[in-house]
């Protein structure tokens, strides 16, 4: 179910932002704010998370759900908590490649090495996490970490951009 549910948000957001994407020119202004949201909306989920599955337990047994209820529950829960992000960081790539693409001196040259870097970097970010940083940091200081990145991501691209807006060379 989570990774259906990883998956199912990556796709939906690629198939939304991708379809926006054609109608801006601002692609990396909204790669950006994704890239912010999500850093949000992790942030907000690291408290959520220990109340909304803490007092599941508790609210399970006083309604008297069976175990059934309980597990369904559990199941829109964890959904709720990862469809939101998923559906963002679907919106990345998209938005990054239409930035490519419109961008004359970037326009073919980056897109291969930026299908590339997406793969190489989620692949070797899903090894670290699941084999390394969980286990040493624990999953909300991981969940700290991802934020990090996030808006570190959001800022590496807006300056740029900036400068690129000013006819500053970058």
């Amino acid at each position: 179910l989570i990774l259906s549910t990883f998956m199912c948000g990556l796709a939906l957001g690629s198939l939304f932002f991708g379809r926006r994407a054609d109608q801006t020119d601002r692609h990396i202004l909204y790669y950006a704010l994704l890239e912010t949201a999500v850093g949000f909306i992790v942030l907000a989920e690291i408290y959520l998370i220990p109340v909304g599955f803490g007092n599941l337990g508790y609210y399970g047994r006083t309604a008297g759900w069976s175990v059934f209820q309980h597990k369904s529950f559990e199941a829109l829960l964890a959904v709720s908590l990862i469809l939101p992000v998923t559906f963002l960081m679907g919106g990345t790539l998209p938005l990054l490649g239409r930035f490519l693409r419109a961008t004359p001196t970037l326009r073919n040259r980056h897109l291969a090495k930026l299908y590339l870097v997406n793969n190489l970097g989620a692949t070797a970010g899903a090894i670290a996490t699941g084999m390394m940083l969980i286990p040493l940091l624990g999953l909300s200081a991981n969940m700290r970490l991802g934020i990090l990145l996030n808006f570190s991501a959001a800022l590496l691209a807006v300056v740029p951009w900036r400068l690129m807006k000013r006819g500053e060379p970058t």
